[in-house]
Order: structure tokens, then sequence, then C-alpha cells
């Protein structure tokens, strides 16, 4: 199967930051001597995406194993990674509602910019699990999986500088 040593390397990487962003949660509550309602919310999407994107990195491993033709494993992967992305940016953006000018990631302009690239990662996927103007190969679900670790690390990014450069309204 291809891309196999780079949906391994995604995974770990996934699994990773899950990891050190608890590491980091720990540390800093040990210095502030407590945690907010930022951290907390943080260190909920660092788990859940590094965990998601540690789980689709191995789902095509998984289906390959289990004897799934190659064809039919990639629109399978596509299309449960699509209803995830859908799911994501239905819940960031009730969460970026739910916040409003206490959105702790990002300002309006970059949120829309990175739902935007989230969504067009969506309907990629979408038409390669139909077989709709793209060719069946593990590029395409490669690529999702590679915005899901970007959009991960982005979020990592801003929650480090939330630990070590507090804001004013932490």
């Amino acid at each position: 199967m291809e891309a196999v040593d780079y949906l391994y390397t995604c995974a770990e990487i996934g699994v990773a930051l899950s990891g050190f962003a608890a590491l980091v949660v720990a540390i800093g509550q040990k210095s502030r001597g407590d945690s907010n309602a930022t951290d907390i919310w943080y260190v909920n999407v660092i788990i859940e995406r590094g965990l998601v994107a540690a789980l689709l990195a191995m789902l095509p491993i998984l289906l390959d194993g289990l004897g799934v033709p190659q064809n039919f494993l990639w629109s399978i992967c596509s299309g449960l990674f699509a209803i995830y992305i859908f799911t994501l940016a239905w819940r960031s953006y009730r969460t970026r509602v739910a916040w409003k000018d206490d959105y702790p990631v990002m300002s309006s302009g970059v949120f829309s910019i990175l739902m935007l690239l989230g969504l067009c990662v969506m309907v990629l996927l979408i038409f390669h699990a139909f077989g709709i103007f793209l060719e069946q190969s593990s590029w395409w679900y490669v690529l999702g999986v590679t915005w899901l670790l970007v959009s991960l690390g982005y979020v990592f990014l801003m929650f480090l500088r939330s630990v070590f450069i507090p804001s004013k309204r932490s």
C-alpha cells in the first residue's frame, strides 16, 4: 500500500502533540497554580485532533489488513474523513459564536481563512470518496491528514503562546 510510512509518521505526530500538550498543561498549572477555561479548551481540541489524526492515519492500514480493495479503501477513508471535517467545522463555528469576542485562538479573519481551507479539503475528500474528478490514490487522503495535522500544529502553537505569554483576559 502506498503512503504507509507517511501515514505512520502522521499518527506519531498526532499522538506526540497530544501528549506534549498534556505535559505543558501540567507544567503550566504547577507554575500558575490553576487552569482557566481557555487552557481546558485548548487541551480538549489538541487531544481530540491529535488522536483523530492518529486514528485516521491508521484507518487505511487497518482496512488494508482486513482485505478491503484499494479503490474502495480510499473511498471509505475519504468519506469518513469528510464527515469528521464537517462535524469539526460545525463545532468550531458553534464554539466561535459561543465565545464571541473572547475566542481564544484567532481573529475572525484568520478563523474564516482556516475554515475555508478546511471546507475545501472536505470537498476534495468528498470528490475523492465518490470518484468525482479525482483519481483514486492515497495522496488525496494524505492531503487531508496533513491538513488536520497542520491545523493541530497551529492550535498547539497558540496554546503554547497562551501558557507562556498569557493575555490580560486569562
